[in-house]
């Protein structure tokens, strides 16, 4: 019997996951991947983040970042894609096809087994098993993700898990949860971060960038936040989009068409930002990882100490809405994007810097 009472919307998953392994097909443990970094922010109002970077990627750290030759580059979280041409080997082009990042505005959890199909129980027993627990942190549950952005072209539908803790919950909010797919296609084990789960919590909507339509999302979840633009509407790269279940090379080069340089292609995709990081007790927003290289060590706002910011945050009309100023080379104020706050916790404030 699963206990409703425990399962307050999002708030049971708010935080950090770490992936720690994913079995695609079910049960194949031998062939799982544990290399791919992972990870999840998840705000209780629902807004969510997702970045995934293969083993190879150097957006992955500053000294992979480094050892592959890319610089610091604050500039590019604009995501225009005028950087591309800085991608230093046909090897790194093929991984920076390969990753992975989407973010939406509603993640939906509901008491148990909601699938129409049941499949992810009657298939998987380690998941069936840990749903009879009836101590256990996160009860059963099913996780239905929208994805407003994606790095890759959309898959068509919802993303739905079956989940269920899979460890005790430790005092600093740690615990391991397992997914099954609601066709039991696959399975993956997730982990929480310490510290994530009890805030504070800000979720921010992207509304508009210079007065232009524009997707964003940008949580945080204790000291750590994720960030993710997607393609402007008024750009050749929105067609992405419209490329429903194909590979990323695929819906490019059928963009593209004749015009199929490795550098075009990779600016089309670089029209999407992503980035996660740390936010220090000095108050230093540091980028830890980035679906573009050049980001890696960067702060994506400025702090009292930032020497290398992209960007800094001032008020605007209304107390539900702030303004991220990019800084462009010469750190002048030429694209301002215009942020929704969806959700703050109580006594948190945003490193505003004036107002509009």
């Amino acid at each position: 019997m699963v206990d409703t009472d425990r399962i307050e919307g999002c708030r049971i998953v708010a935080g950090v996951w770490e992936r720690l392994w994913e079995e695609d097909p079910l049960g194949d443990s031998e062939g799982a991947d544990r290399d791919t970094l992972v990870l999840w922010t998840q705000t209780p109002c629902g807004i969510y983040v997702d970045l995934r970077l293969p083993k190879e990627s150097p957006g992955r750290s500053f000294a992979a970042a480094a050892k592959a030759g890319y610089v610091s580059k604050p500039q590019s979280i604009a995501a225009d894609g005028l950087d591309a041409h800085t991608c230093t080997s046909q090897g790194d082009f093929e991984i920076f096809m390969k990753q992975k990042s989407f973010a939406g505005r509603r993640l939906q959890v509901s008491p148990g087994d909601t699938t129409s199909s049941g499949e992810a129980l009657s298939k998987d027993k380690i998941l069936t098993d840990l749903a009879s627990d009836s101590d256990s942190a996160i009860p059963l549950c099913t996780c239905f993700w929208k994805r407003d952005i994606d790095y890759q072209p959309p898959s068509g539908g919802l993303d739905i898990g079956v989940c269920a803790s899979a460890s005790s919950l430790q005092s600093s909010g740690t615990v391991d949860l397992r997914e099954t797919g609601d066709d039991a296609s696959y399975a993956e084990g997730w982990r929480r971060l310490a510290g994530t789960n009890d805030g504070p919590f800000v979720a921010l909507e992207l509304v508009e960038e210079n007065g232009e339509p524009r997707k964003g999302f940008w949580a945080v979840t204790g000291n750590r936040f994720a960030y993710a633009v997607g393609r402007s509407d008024k750009e050749a790269s929105s067609r992405v989009q419209d490329c429903v279940g194909m590979s990323l090379p695929t819906a490019i080069g059928s963009i593209l068409g004749k015009d199929k340089t490795n550098t075009n292609k990779l600016a089309l995709a670089w029209s999407y930002s992503a980035v996660a990081g740390t936010i220090s007790e000095s108050d230093k927003w540091t980028i830890d990882y980035s679906i573009n290289p050049n980001l890696v060590g960067c702060d994506i706002i400025q702090g009292k100490s930032s020497a290398n910011a992209c960007s800094y945050l001032r008020g605007a009309d209304s107390d539900d809405i702030i303004d991220q100023v990019l800084m462009d080379d010469n750190n002048t104020n030429n694209i301002v994007r215009r942020w929704r706050i969806v959700e703050i916790s109580e006594g948190f404030e945003l490193p505003l810097q004036g107002t509009k």
